[in-house]
């Protein structure tokens, strides 16, 4: 097993994961991301809702949810979250 400082990387792309991860598990989760990131990296994480027509497991995400852990974690670097919606088009968020 590494840790962040053995591979730390410039960017980090989560991309349709955050959903699959149940809200309790999320904070433990994003901690762990980013002591994987170099000074200065990039964390991007994409997500939808959940549809009751996809038989896997999906928990609702809402991009606060992100902003909040970036700010009890005081992280001092660059976030950039996406929420892509079917209906709600793209929203960015820069923290």
């Amino acid at each position: 097993m590494y840790t962040g400082s053995d591979f730390p990387f410039d960017f980090i792309l989560l991309n349709a994961v955050w959903m699959h991860l149940a809200p309790p598990n999320r904070r433990r989760a994003f901690r762990k991301s980013i002591t994987l990131l170099k000074p200065g990296g990039w964390i991007a994480i994409s997500f939808r809702q959940p549809d009751a027509n996809n038989p896997r497991a999906m928990f609702p995400c809402h991009l606060e949810e992100l902003e909040q852990l970036v700010c009890r974690l005081a992280y001092n670097g660059d976030v950039v979250a996406f929420k892509m919606g079917r209906r709600q088009g793209a929203r960015r968020a820069h923290i």
